[in-house]
């Protein structure tokens, strides 16, 4: 599947983004080590001073013959790198099965947000050396301003979640996900409405 990164989509006024995420999940061929990973990335993102270990945290559950469960055992594995600019407004994590970059608001424009990340991701992508890209995710995390007490959801929402029997139980929070196909494009749109 080819992907236009430069398509062009409605721009819409005053978006709330508050972050932007472009995800990569690409299955290296050279898995490179902590050690090779810290070296060449600190040296390709110097924009992106502060670094951290991300590790990968893992439990194991079994249950001895007669049912009781043994205790659980944990065990930690080097996982990847998390850089942060010295704004700590850009975020880029490193993994060895992939590459996300994310953007803090203020978000400018999807041309800037994501020409910087296909920068980024080809410099990951010339050390990690991936066949293929099994997955490529783009989110925003919008964040609506209401006001303190509580809103009367129609002045938000299209479509707000009733309460029950003629408001007998009040909303005091929801969660809502719906998942669209864009015709003759093969993106699927996930949109997820919370408070």
């Amino acid at each position: 599947m080819k992907f236009d990164f430069f398509e062009q989509f409605q721009n819409l006024l005053h978006a709330p983004v508050v972050e932007a995420v472009i995800d990569f999940r690409a299955m290296p061929t050279i898995p490179g080590d902590q050690t090779q990973f810290e070296s060449y990335f600190k040296t390709e993102f110097r924009n992106f001073p502060t670094v951290q270990v991300y590790n990968q945290l893992n439990y194991q559950l079994k249950a001895k013959a007669d049912g009781q469960p043994e205790p659980a055992q944990a065990t930690s594995s080097w996982h990847g790198l998390v850089f942060q600019s010295s704004d700590k407004s850009k975020v880029v994590q490193c993994q060895r099965d992939g590459f996300s970059f994310s953007k803090l608001q203020p978000y400018d424009s999807w041309d800037s947000f994501a020409g910087e990340a296909l920068v980024l991701w080809r410099k990951y992508a010339a050390l990690t050396k991936p066949l293929e890209i099994q997955r490529l995710g783009v989110r925003f995390i919008n964040r609506i301003a209401m006001k303190p007490e509580w809103p009367n959801l129609e002045d938000y929402l299209i479509n707000p979640p009733q309460s029950l029997l003629g408001g007998t139980f009040p909303i005091v929070g929801f969660f809502h996900s719906n998942t669209f196909f864009v015709p003759d494009r093969n993106y699927l749109i996930n949109r997820n409405l919370a408070l």
